[in-house]
């Protein structure tokens, strides 16, 4: 399967803590680095997937099973803003 490079940005955090990159750690995101610069936290992925947006939908899908908004992600090839408003609005329908 092949492996696909992308970004997310979190909207919330302004910097990357201990605790926040043990708790991305521990939930199983062995395939990301996170880091933070100019008061945003980022998360880099090597995910395997059977296509890119596949890739995404899944780090973002378990972006918010830790209540962390992705605001923006930074790929080329992709209409991340779709995939970002698909999921967002999905997020506020769960939590009316």
């Amino acid at each position: 399967m092949p492996t696909y490079d992308f970004t997310l940005v979190l909207s919330g955090p302004t910097e990357l803590t201990d605790d926040l990159a043990d708790k991305l750690f521990a939930a199983g995101r062995d395939d990301a680095t996170p880091s933070s610069s100019g008061g945003a936290v980022s998360i880099d992925f090597g995910r395997e997937a059977g296509d890119l947006e596949s890739a995404i939908r899944s780090a973002i899908a378990n972006e918010f099973a830790d209540d962390y908004l992705v605001a923006r992600g930074k790929i080329s090839d992709l209409k991340m803003d779709e995939i970002l408003a698909e999921a967002h609005r999905r997020h506020d329908a769960q939590n009316l």
